[in-house]
């Protein structure tokens, strides 16, 4: 991805910019992989708690913001991404280590999991 993202060939924060815009108007081909659905309600919750006040309140993206859309990932991608930044193993995790590590991993997997159903 680097390849295609560096200055030589977008030039500019106006070409990233439409890149994105576009990448984002893709319609998904296949929905994305849900969790077991069996705590819905307790993950809405454990959202609208933690992380709707960046976020937004169902993990849309706030591209004024830089803020990627959460809605409509798949599960265990999610899951994944908590965990990193918990134990502040990826990039974001250092922003969100903090707010992260106080959700128990059983709410996180609910988050991650009502995320994946959330329309985009």
């Amino acid at each position: 991805m680097q390849h295609f993202s560096n200055n030589d060939h977008l030039a500019g924060d106006e070409a990233v910019e439409a890149v994105s815009r576009y990448v984002a108007g893709l319609q998904r081909v296949m929905p994305p992989a849900t969790g077991s659905g069996r705590a819905l309600d307790a993950g809405a919750a454990e959202f609208a708690r933690s992380c709707a006040s960046c976020h937004g309140p169902r993990g849309q993206a706030v591209a004024s913001r830089g803020i990627p859309a959460l809605a409509r990932q798949h599960a265990s991608y999610l899951e994944r991404k908590m965990r990193e930044a918990a134990a502040g193993q990826n990039s974001i995790g250092q922003s969100h280590r903090a707010i992260i590590s106080r959700i128990p991993p059983e709410r996180a997997e609910a988050i991650a999991d009502w995320l994946s159903r959330e329309p985009l």
